[in-house]
């Protein structure tokens, strides 16, 4: 159980590896019956609520707008360090609250 739930998360990794850098050469193959377990998972209605209610209550989205290559750039600074860009901006914006950063 552990194996399998280990090579689906592997899996859903790859997936999202593939989609972000968009390279038509990336291409893996799926067992069909792990497909289904990875794309096919249903959310609940009241899952879907929970999380709405969940992000109103203690989320705040920040809106940012960037020129496209600013964000390549940004985009393939966090690819270098393995990351997302939402989570490399959010670890640059801690960097600078706590100080380690100054210019």
């Amino acid at each position: 159980m552990f194996v399998e739930y280990v090579y689906v998360r592997v899996i859903d990794f790859m997936i999202h590896l593939q989609r972000k850098v968009k390279k038509k050469h990336l291409i893996f193959f799926v067992p069909i019956h792990f497909r289904k377990k990875v794309l096919l998972m249903p959310v609940s209605e009241a899952h879907k609520r929970a999380t709405i209610e969940y992000a109103k209550k203690n989320l705040k989205r920040i809106p940012l707008d960037v020129q496209k290559e600013k964000y390549e750039e940004i985009a393939e600074a966090a690819a270098s360090k393995g990351e997302s860009v939402n989570g490399y901006i959010k670890k640059a914006i801690d960097a600078r609250l706590s100080g380690a950063y100054t210019e």
